[in-house]
């Protein structure tokens, strides 16, 4: 796997960590069972660590690892950083809630995890951030990634609740499905009519040039028409459960495809240099 489709999938893995992450914040508020919020902290910190280390085998020759570690000033030091502390924090919740911990200790840890998560997201989306490079240039590139964990945690809240439906109403499914568009439309904005090093069809690109069909298959349609339609009708069909777990894994494929579609605008050959 090339260092792309690792980017694409840490940016996945990031996701739904942390969409796990901020479940279980509003698990330990709603008092859900231990062993649920257990679980989701577990496979959180798990796919978090498992997107750091293909990221860090994708890159290949050793020098370029070690490179990245002792540099504090990259972006992907900055985006494994963030990602180790938001899986100890996980695997902390999980210890406590195991040793039947004070609620106020494991409400600390969930916090922090879920804090901790966002941001990892926030530094996936923005690792490749460079204000001289048309299509890199702005850090609004993170807004879809932020916007794809709203409408997963609500799917993952809705997969941990007993009561299912019960829980949700009309008007909280659409403004929740709606985040992944609002964040996107900031970005293409920021792209459209912000400031630029360079004047290029970088907006352009993605709605109607050679990146169109991943951007309106890849992120429109994973990322906000199927979560948003799971999120409002599957309320209505018997088979609730299976369709919030189709929605999560179209948010995650969404969050992969804009990650790898971010990194072709900016040119996906060009950037190696920018890791040491």
């Amino acid at each position: 796997m090339g260092t792309g489709w690792s980017l694409a999938f840490f940016a996945a893995a990031a996701v739904l960590a942390a969409s796990l992450a901020t479940a279980a914040l509003a698990g330990e508020l709603c008092r859900l069972p231990v062993r649920r919020i257990a679980a989701v902290s577990t496979i959180a910190a798990l796919l978090l660590i498992c997107g750091e280390v293909l990221a860090l085998f994708s890159l290949g020759r050793p020098e370029l690892i070690f490179g990245i570690l002792a540099n504090p000033s990259t972006g992907l030091f900055r985006e494994f950083a963030a990602a180790c502390a938001a899986a100890a924090a996980l695997l902390g919740l999980v210890w406590a809630r195991r040793r039947c911990a004070l609620r106020r200790t494991c409400l600390l840890f969930a916090a922090a995890a879920a804090l901790l998560a966002l941001g990892a997201v926030a530094s996936v989306g923005t690792v490749l951030w460079m204000p001289w490079r048309a299509g890199w240039h702005t850090a609004t590139m993170a807004l879809p990634l932020l916007g794809l964990v709203c409408p997963a945690t609500a799917l993952v809240l809705r997969l941990l609740s007993e009561d299912g439906p019960t829980s949700f109403k009309g008007v909280q499914h659409c403004f929740i499905a709606l985040m992944p568009a609002l964040g996107a439309a900031i970005w293409l904005g920021t792209l459209a009519w912000g400031p630029a090093p360079i004047e290029l069809p970088t907006a352009s690109r993605l709605l109607s040039g050679d990146l169109a069909l991943p951007f309106w298959i890849g992120f429109v349609l994973l990322g906000i028409l199927i979560p948003a339609a799971v999120l409002v009708l599957s309320s209505f069909s018997p088979m609730f459960r299976f369709g919030n777990f189709i929605g999560l894994i179209s948010a995650a494929a969404a969050a992969a495809a804009i990650a790898r579609t971010t990194e072709l605008l900016g040119g996906a050959s060009s950037w190696r240099f920018f890791l040491t």
